[in-house]
């Protein structure tokens, strides 16, 4: 996909960093680790391994493998991410199902699919608990 000369507001999901006590990277080194790479505005959401940036690359999984690869090279961390862009994260919360939120008792998750396996099928290889759990998908 070409470059635009608008950079494009995505976040980065680092899969398994700061979770647990295990790979753990310092938010503020992987925010000058991502200035490097050529982002933009660059922040980070508590110590989550959430990062927001700008990029003039749109397309996604081009991102997820240029970030994967930094983090290989200078985190020694093999992890997987997922990016997604602003417009693509504001559909899927636009299209949340209605009803959630309406039950205090009830427990709700979002799961982020990498490009490559965002598909409805995926929901048959879940293993969720129909008695006490409902998936519901949306693409993304």
């Amino acid at each position: 996909m070409a470059r635009s000369s608008t950079a494009t507001v995505f976040v980065a999901l680092l899969r398994g960093v700061n979770v647990g006590g295990n790979n753990i990277i310092k938010m503020s080194s992987l925010k000058t680790s991502f200035e490097k790479m050529g982002f933009a505005d660059v922040s980070t959401y508590i110590n989550s391994g959430n990062i927001l940036f700008k990029s003039k690359e749109r397309d996604a999984r081009k991102l997820e493998t240029k970030v994967e690869g930094m983090l290989s090279k200078e985190y020694k961390l093999g992890c997987k991410v997922v990016v997604r862009s602003f417009s693509e994260m504001a559909s899927l919360v636009e299209n949340l199902p209605k009803r959630w939120n309406s039950d205090q008792n009830w427990k709700y998750n979002v799961m982020f699919l990498r490009h490559s396996i965002d598909s409805k099928n995926v929901l048959e290889t879940l293993g969720h608990k129909p008695e006490i759990e409902k998936v519901v998908y949306y693409p993304g």
